[in-house]
Formats: structure tokens, C-alpha cells, sequence
């Protein structure tokens, strides 16, 4: 194997310490994101469902927020990018549907 490929797959998968990461416990933000997720199923419209729907998409910011600046690896900070580019994404759609 390369010493390039290498390198690059440690900085993917791996943290400081030289354990592979991929998963793991998820903070409060995305906990709580879940279940605004879930609340959001349950009340299919009115206030809460917007509350909820809206909280959402806060708490799920924060953490994609926290993963691309303070992720343990390449894999995180590149998930979290992907789940911030797909929260904006789907806003710009419903600020272009109103």
C-alpha cells in the first residue's frame, strides 16, 4: 500500500490517538434532534409540528456545526458538511416554494 493512501485513510477513519471512529454515543444536539424528528411524525401539522420541525433543523445545525470544526476525523468533519449542505439546501427549497 502507498504511503499516500495510507495517510490519507488514518486521517479519515482514525482520531489522535490512532483509534478508528466512525460511530459513536450521540451528543445532546443529535439526541434531541431525533426526537424533534419523531415529535414531528407524531403531530402531522399546527404549531407543534412547525416547533418541532424547526427545532429540528436547529439542533441538527449545531451538530453539523460541531462536526466539521471539532470532528475527531476526516470522516466526521466530511458528514458533518454533508448533513450542513443538505440542511441548507432543503431551505433554500422551502424559502423558494413560499
Amino acid at each position: 500500500m502507498s504511503d499516500i493512501f495510507k495517510k490519507s485513510t488514518s486521517w479519515f477513519f482514525k482520531d489522535k490517538k490512532g483509534k478508528v471512529v466512525i460511530a459513536q454515543f450521540p451528543n445532546w444536539q443529535l439526541a434531541s434532534a431525533g426526537v424533534a424528528w419523531l415529535v414531528q411524525f407524531v403531530v402531522s401539522d399546527g404549531a407543534v409540528h412547525d416547533a418541532t420541525r424547526a427545532i429540528f433543523i436547529i439542533l441538527l445545525s449545531f451538530w453539523a456545526y460541531e462536526e466539521i470544526v471539532y470532528g475527531v476525523n476526516g470522516f466526521r468533519r466530511i458528514l458533518g458538511l454533508i448533513v450542513m449542505a443538505s440542511i441548507y439546501l432543503e431551505l433554500f427549497r422551502l424559502l423558494e416554494a413560499t
